[in-house]
């Protein structure tokens, strides 16, 4: 009798160990599982951030100002061309703010996109 009483308890402490295993099993997958999303999306989000595309104001179509831009749509960005094509090249980034429609906002929120040269 004495060893089945051992034996009962060897086997409810390995199940106790195996049931405890398994309930902490769940939740490891699910945190490996959300810090795998979580890495994703910062790899998503530093590529997509990594470098804005730029636009030579001094050259491009309306299409190409306005795609690039941010807060600059087709009938803005037509301005500037005829801006352009009527008072010339811009010399500095600011001169777009003699474009109606264009102000410094606009110009500050755009400063790494705005090109006068090639």
């Amino acid at each position: 009798m004495v060893a089945t009483i051992e034996t009962y308890r060897s086997t409810s402490l390995l199940t106790g160990i195996s049931r405890t295993a398994k309930t902490l099993a769940a939740p490891r997958q699910l945190l490996l599982k959300l810090l795998a999303g979580l890495v994703c999306v910062a790899l998503y989000s530093t590529a997509a951030v990594a470098e804005p595309a730029t636009v030579n104001v001094n050259s491009a179509d309306a299409t190409t100002i306005a795609e690039v831009l941010d807060g600059v749509g087709t009938s803005r960005a037509q301005a500037i061309v005829e801006y352009r094509q009527q008072h010339g090249t811009f010399a500095d980034a600011y001169d777009l703010a003699n474009v109606k429609g264009i102000g410094d906002r606009t110009i500050e929120l755009n400063e790494d996109r705005i090109r006068l040269t090639d």
